[in-house]
C-alpha cells in the first residue's frame, strides 16, 4: 500500500531539498544528486499511484554500495565533505519512507541540520543570509503539513513572526553566553578554499583559473604603496623535482620567530597595516616583505613567510609591520643550501644556456641581470591560456614555446639561477589589490585571481633578492595591476570574453568592491567576535566585575526573554471560565462510566441523563432532579438554584457510588454504539500512531 503525501506538501519538500542541496553544491558528489533525483522520481511516481517496489529496493540497494564507495575514498574527498555526502543520500532515500506525518518533521529536522552544516563549508555573509533564508523556507514545510489548508499570506505571517520571535534568544546568546574553546574540531582533509597551494606545476597548467573569491583584506592609512611594490608573500617553495615545486617538510612545522627585525630599533617600519585572512585549512598568511607580526597565534619562519598553526577554521585579523628596506639576510645552513640548488637531470638546452651566462658573467649579480634582459628581449609572452609543456619542460618553454604566466616565467628563471649555482626558490603570494577609500584609510582587496608567483636568488653578502621575470615580460601586468592589465589586453587583442568582460565592467567591480566592505564588516562583527572581545563589551557594560554578574545577567536575561515568549504564545491566557453547571454535571461523568454510561460525541446532557434514569430506575427520581435543575441554571440563567444543583449532584454522585445499583450480569447498558469514540475519552487518550498516518 503507498502513502500519498499531497501534492502542495511535495511540492513545498521538492523545493526545500533542492535549494537546501543547491547550497552545498560544490561538497555534493554527483553520485549523491543522482540518488536524490532517482528518490524523487520515485516519490512523485508513487503519489500519482504508480509505485514500483523493485525500484524502490534497487535505488535502496545502490545507494548502499555509494556509501561504501564513499568511506572507502574518504581520504581522497575529506572526512567532512564524505559525512556531508553521506547525509545527502540517507536525506534523500526518507522521500522513499514517508508514511507518517512524523517522517515529514524527520525530514524537515534532517534539513535544518545539513542548513547547519554547509556553515562549517562557507562563512561569509552571503552564505549566512542564504541559510537563514532556507532555515525560513525549510520550516515552512511544517506548516504546510499541520494546517494544509493554510494560505500563502498567512504562512508568510507565521514564519515572519517565528522569526521576529527568536531574535532576542539568538542576540543574548550570541553576546553574553560564555566563549569557551571548542570541544573538537571538524578536519578539512580535501582541498583547500584558498587559491594557493603547497605546490606548482607549470608544465601541466594550460588555463589559470580565476576565481573572484576573496583571499584577504589589507587596511593601510592615509598612504598606500605603490602597486609594483605590493608582493604579498605567502608560501616558498624550494623542492623541485624538474616538473613540479613544492614546500619543503621542514617549512610545514612551527618555527622560532625570526629576530632580525627586533635587533634592529633603528630601522622605521614604512608600512603598518592590518589583515583581514578568511579562514583556510592551510597554514600560511600574509605580508609584504619584510614583515613582522606581534601576535602570539602568528610565527614567521626562517622563509621570512607568515603562519599560524591554530584556529585555522577561523577568520583571522592581526597587524602587520612591514620594513622593505631590511635585507632577508638569514644565512643559509648546509642542508638549506644544496636544497636551493637542486635540479634534477634533464633539459640540455637549458643547462648549456645558464653554463654560458655564467662563464660570460662571472658576477653573479650581473648574471641574474643578464637572465631578466634575456627574457625582456626575446619573444616571451605573458598569457593566461598557455599550451601545455612537453618533458623536457624548461627547455620547451624557454626556446619553443615561450608563452605562459607567471609560474612559467618564475619556474623557468630559478631552475636556471640554480644551474648557474645561485641558491634560488619560487615564491608564492598574491600581487596588487583593489583600493577602496574608507573613514580608516585606504583598504586593499585581494582575490584569488591575483595569485602570482616570482623567484627570489640569493647573493653572497647580501642575502635573498627578488626578482620577477613576469615584469620584464609583461609590465603592465606589475604596474597596473591585473584587472587595468587584462583590460588592457582585452582592448588590444578584441578578444569576446563574456566572462572577463563582466568582471572589468564597472558596475560589477563596484559591487564586488561593495560586497568585499560588506564581507569584511560581517567577519569583523561575527567572525572576531571571541571571548576576548566578549570580555571587553561586557565591562563597558557591565564595569570591571563583568566575569561576576555575566551569569546572573544572563539567567535574567533568559528568563525574561522566555516568559515573553510564553507571553506571546499564549501560553499564560486562562480558557474562557467553565459554567458551574457544567462543572457539576462533569463530576458525574466518571461515576456514570463505571456503569457503562458513556455520553456519544455531540450528545446533549439531558439525553445522558435520560439514558441514566432508563437503565437505572432506582436513580431516575435523582437523575429528573439533577436534569431539571441543571438546565433551569445553565439555559434558563438562574443562579438562584446553584446551591439546589449542587445538592442534587452529590445526591446523585452518592446513588452511583452503591454497588448494588450496578446493572445485574449479562443486562446490556445503554452506551454509546459500537465504534463511537466518547469525547471526554479522546481528551483523556491520545490518538494512536495509526492516527497518525497519512491518508492513502
Amino acid at each position: 500500500m503507498n502513502t500519498k503525501v499531497g501534492f502542495q506538501t511535495l511540492a513545498w519538500l521538492m523545493l526545500s531539498q533542492c535549494l537546501i542541496m543547491a547550497s552545498i553544491w560544490q561538497q555534493v558528489s554527483p553520485w549523491a544528486l543522482a540518488i536524490t533525483f532517482c528518490c524523487w522520481l520515485w516519490r512523485v511516481s508513487a503519489e500519482a499511484g504508480y509505485a514500483n517496489t523493485f525500484a524502490k529496493a534497487l535505488i535502496i540497494g545502490v545507494t548502499l554500495v555509494l556509501c561504501f564507495y564513499t568511506l572507502m575514498h574518504m581520504g581522497e574527498t575529506g572526512l567532512l565533505e564524505t559525512m556531508a555526502n553521506l547525509l545527502i543520500m540517507g536525506f534523500s532515500l526518507k522521500l522513499l519512507e514517508l508514511h507518517y506525518r512524523r517522517d515529514i518533521f524527520a525530514l524537515v529536522l534532517v534539513g535544518c541540520f545539513i542548513i547547519a552544516m554547509s556553515c562549517l563549508f562557507f562563512n561569509d555573509w552571503i552564505h549566512s543570509l542564504q541559510a537563514s533564508v532556507l532555515f525560513i523556507l525549510n520550516l515552512a514545510v511544517s506548516f504546510v503539513m499541520v494546517r494544509k489548508q493554510i494560505g500563502n499570506s498567512q504562512l508568510a505571517r507565521h514564519l515572519l513572526r517565528m522569526t521576529a520571535l527568536s531574535l532576542p534568544l539568538t542576540l543574548i546568546l550570541f553576546y553574553l553566553f560564555p566563549r569557551v574553546p571548542p570541544l573538537w574540531m571538524v578536519p578539512k582533509l580535501g582541498q583547500s578554499e584558498i587559491g594557493l597551494a603547497d605546490s606548482m606545476s607549470p608544465g601541466q597548467i594550460t588555463e589559470l583559473t580565476q576565481s573572484t573569491r576573496l583571499a584577504f583584506r589589507a587596511q593601510f592609512g592615509d598612504e598606500l604603496p605603490a602597486t609594483s611594490q605590493l608582493y604579498w608573500r605567502a608560501l616558498v617553495l624550494e623542492e623541485f623535482d624538474g616538473a613540479t615545486w613544492r614546500q619543503h617538510s621542514w617549512r610545514k612545522t612551527p618555527q622560532s620567530t625570526l629576530t632580525q627585525i627586533q635587533a634592529e630599533p633603528e630601522l622605521e617600519a614604512q608600512w603598518q597595516y592590518q589583515i583581514w585572512a578568511r579562514a583556510s585549512d592551510n597554514p600560511w598568511l600574509y605580508g609584504l616583505d619584510k614583515a613582522y607580526v606581534s601576535d602570539a597565534r602568528i610565527q614567521t619562519g626562517q622563509d621570512y613567510s607568515l603562519s599560524r598553526y591554530l584556529s585555522l577554521n577561523e577568520d583571522i585579523h592581526y597587524s602587520v609591520r612591514s620594513y622593505p628596506e631590511s635585507p632577508l639576510n638569514t644565512a643559509l645552513s648546509r642542508p638549506e643550501h644544496q636544497l636551493n640548488l637542486h635540479v634534477p637531470e634533464g633539459n640540455p638546452k637549458t643547462r648549456a644556456f645558464a653554463q654560458r651566462l655564467q662563464r660570460k658573467y662571472p658576477e653573479p649579480s650581473t648574471a641574474v641581470t643578464e637572465l631578466m634582459r634575456h627574457f625582456h628581449q626575446q619573444d616571451f609572452r605573458y598569457s593566461l591560456t598557455p599550451p601545455k609543456m612537453q618533458n623536457q619542460q624548461q627547455d620547451d618553454f624557454l626556446f619553443n614555446q615561450k608563452v605562459g604566466f607567471c609560474m612559467h616565467f618564475a619556474s623557468a628563471m630559478a631552475t636556471v639561477t640554480r644551474l648557474m649555482g645561485l641558491p634560488s626558490r619560487v615564491v608564492l603570494g598574491y600581487h596588487g589589490g583593489i583600493p577602496k577609500a574608507n573613514d580608516d584609510g585606504i583598504s586593499l582587496s585581494v582575490y584569488q585571481y591575483m595569485a602570482h608567483a616570482w623567484v627570489e636568488v640569493y647573493l653572497d653578502g647580501v642575502g635573498w633578492q627578488r626578482y620577477d621575470p613576469t615584469a620584464v615580460v609583461s609590465p603592465s601586468r606589475i604596474n597596473l595591476g591585473f584587472d587595468a592589465f587584462a583590460e588592457q589586453q582585452m582592448q588590444q587583442e578584441d578578444r569576446s570574453d563574456w566572462m572577463m568582460q563582466v568582471r572589468l565592467h564597472p558596475l560589477f567591480k563596484g559591487m564586488q568592491t561593495w560586497a568585499a566592505e560588506v564581507d569584511a564588516a560581517w567577519g569583523g562583527w561575527l567572525g572576531d567576535f571571541n571571548a576576548e572581545r566578549q570580555t571587553q563589551l561586557l565591562e563597558h557594560w557591565l564595569g570591571d566585575d563583568a566575569k561576576t554578574h555575566l551569569p546572573v545577567v544572563l539567567l535574567t536575561s533568559l528568563v525574561l526573554v522566555l516568559l515573553f515568549l510564553a507571553w506571546n504564545l499564549g501560553l499564560f491566557k486562562r480558557g474562557p471560565a467553565k459554567a458551574p453547571e457544567l462543572a457539576h454535571y462533569q463530576a458525574l461523568l466518571k461515576p456514570m462510566a463505571r456503569l457503562g454510561i458513556n455520553p456519544a460525541p455531540g450528545e446533549t446532557p439531558s439525553s445522558v441523563l435520560d439514558r441514566l434514569a432508563e437503565a437505572q430506575p432506582m436513580l431516575a427520581a435523582r437523575a429528573k432532579r439533577f436534569q431539571r435543575l441543571f438546565e433551569t441554571c445553565y439555559y434558563g440563567q438562574q443562579s438562584q438554584q446553584r446551591e439546589a444543583l449542587k445538592r442534587a449532584q452529590l445526591a446523585l454522585a452518592k446513588g452511583l457510588k452503591r454497588g448494588s445499583l450496578r446493572p445485574p450480569k449479562g443486562q446490556p447498558t445503554m452506551s454509546q454504539k459500537p465504534g463511537s469514540e466518547s469525547r471526554h475519552a479522546h481528551e483523556l487518550h491520545p490518538r494512536t500512531d495509526s492516527s497518525d498516518r497519512l491518508s492513502d
